[in-house]
């Protein structure tokens, strides 16, 4: 649950430099806030299976009030932890809870336009990849965030290619815009990722393939050529094996040509890496099942869900298999509203 404490140790952690104390409660996922509505008053607060907003409210001290901006700023400045300790995947899990915020008519504020710049480029070393936007962006929102960030995603398209030229000159022609966003060191970041995405992209087409191959085929974003010799490649590759972030082993033939051979990611885990794989998600499991409980609960008796329900049974027989969608129609929801179950602002 989402408290007032948490607001103030991000501020602290980030701008002391001080984020591995912090990271145990920045990893949790946010599933409740101060002031969520529709809850009924337990019959025994010391109940271990109540749900947090029952006991940890303003009434009881344990929280102040959190409002929509506090939670924003609580998501922006997780994923700059992350960012400061490279990992990529938090991070970009943090800055598109951001970009997905609900917000009234399709807008955006300030600080989701911010975090949209961080998540396009935290997404190219995440996954390597470009989009638009993260899944469940209004389609408004969309549009806005892509005038606002189009240098970004210029960015992010010349970095999915193999144009390296195209990519280099993005990056020096926006550098002000770098600057000015205090984007400098992620652009770096992507930069200097360019190379290994461009090695990994050949297991796409080759199983198998020659290091002397693989450094005619890819060029390096930072000095816009091919690395100068086979053994900064194979050290390269290594580096790329030894972070995770390439499943694959070097072989070297008879005559003394080395290759690099791609392997499928479940030939790196151990009997024992499955088996906790599949603990973890037993266990993920069980704590889903309360949590899922509990939202029905609330959503059942919210007036706007039901609101939706009646608008959704008199839509015309006509768009039915539309309507199959229960995501669809959502978007004609103020999403404000909605979140008026979850934060009192």
């Amino acid at each position: 649950m989402l408290t007032s404490s948490h607001i103030l140790l991000v501020r602290l952690a980030y701008d002391t430099d001080n984020i591995q104390p912090a990271l145990p409660v920045i990893d949790k996922p946010i599933v409740y806030y101060p002031g969520m509505a529709n809850y009924n008053n337990p019959q025994y607060l010391c109940d271990s299976r109540l749900p947090p907003p029952l006991y940890i409210s303003k009434s009881t001290g344990l929280t102040y009030q959190v409002k929509a901006s506090a939670v924003l700023e609580y998501d922006l400045t997780c994923g700059m932890m992350y960012c400061a300790r490279r990992d990529w995947n938090k991070a970009r899990d943090a800055f598109e809870r951001n970009v997905t915020y609900p917000t009234k008519d399709g807008g955006c504020s300030k600080i989701m336009v911010d975090a949209f710049k961080k998540w396009m480029l935290v997404s190219l070393l995440a996954d390597g990849k470009f989009c638009s936007s993260p899944p469940r962006t209004i389609a408004s929102t969309t549009k806005i965030l892509g005038l606002l960030g189009r240098p970004y995603v210029s960015l992010a398209t010349a970095f999915t290619t193999d144009d390296v030229d195209q990519l280099r000159s993005e990056a020096q022609q926006n550098a002000q815009v770098w600057m000015e966003d205090g984007n400098v060191g992620l652009v770096e970041e992507v930069m200097a990722s360019y190379q290994k995405w461009r090695v990994l992209s050949l297991q796409d087409i080759y199983t198998k393939i020659s290091i002397a191959e693989i450094r005619q085929m890819t060029k390096s974003a930072e000095t816009g050529s091919s690395l100068s010799k086979d053994e900064d490649v194979e050290a390269l590759i290594q580096n790329m094996i030894i972070a995770g972030m390439l499943h694959g082993v070097i072989e070297k033939n008879d005559d003394g040509t080395k290759f690099l051979h791609f392997l499928p990611p479940i030939a790196h885990l151990t009997e024992a890496d499955i088996a906790r794989e599949i603990k973890s998600v037993v266990a993920a499991s069980k704590d889903l099942r309360h949590i899922s409980a509990s939202t029905d609960q609330r959503l059942g008796s919210s007036k706007e869900f039901i609101k939706w329900l009646v608008k959704e049974s008199r839509r015309d027989k006509s768009s039915l298999s539309e309507a199959q969608d229960p995501t669809l129609g959502l978007e004609q929801l103020d999403e404000e509203d909605l979140m008026g179950d979850l934060l009192s602002t």
